[in-house]
């Protein structure tokens, strides 16, 4: 089975399903892939010599997802309190809260996968729309035509 090595990214957020408390924010770090499975995650500094002679290798350095209100383990408990989901879920355009597995792992694997080859430098925001409405409320701000 192929193997894929994402190295330098500026961070890479971890979660453990159900475990809020577990989640970190890796600094220069890097993601090994093998059989399916991620085989390493950590600072690119310390990636098994294996890694380097992965079957593909992406350059994660150019690439930036900027998430908005999104559900993870991080912030279950604030979702579960229903009426902080529902006024959250108002402003959003979309009128709901994002999944980080259909949402924002959909933007990863794109900007990692072929069809992204030539893109680089950009910030994917990804949040539903919400930037965008809430841009708008901003006193003083020059009136934009939709």
């Amino acid at each position: 089975m192929p193997t894929l090595l994402i190295h330098d990214a500026r961070c890479v957020a971890t979660l453990e399903p159900g475990q809020s408390s577990t989640g970190q924010d890796l600094r220069d770090a890097s993601v090994f892939i093998r059989d399916g499975r991620i085989a390493f995650v950590g600072a690119t500094r310390a990636l098994p010599a294996e890694a380097l002679e992965a079957d593909e290798i992406i350059d994660a350095r150019g690439h930036l997802v900027t998430p908005g209100l999104i559900h993870t383990p991080l912030t279950a408990r604030v979702y579960a309190d229903a009426p902080t989901k529902a006024a959250r879920e108002a402003l959003v355009p979309l009128h709901r809260i994002g999944a980080a597995e259909a949402d924002i792992a959909g933007v990863v694997a794109f900007l990692i996968g072929p069809d992204a080859g030539y893109i680089t430098g950009q910030n994917i925001l990804a949040d539903g729309g919400l930037l965008d409405a809430t841009q708008g409320l901003i006193p003083g701000r020059p009136a934009t035509q939709r």
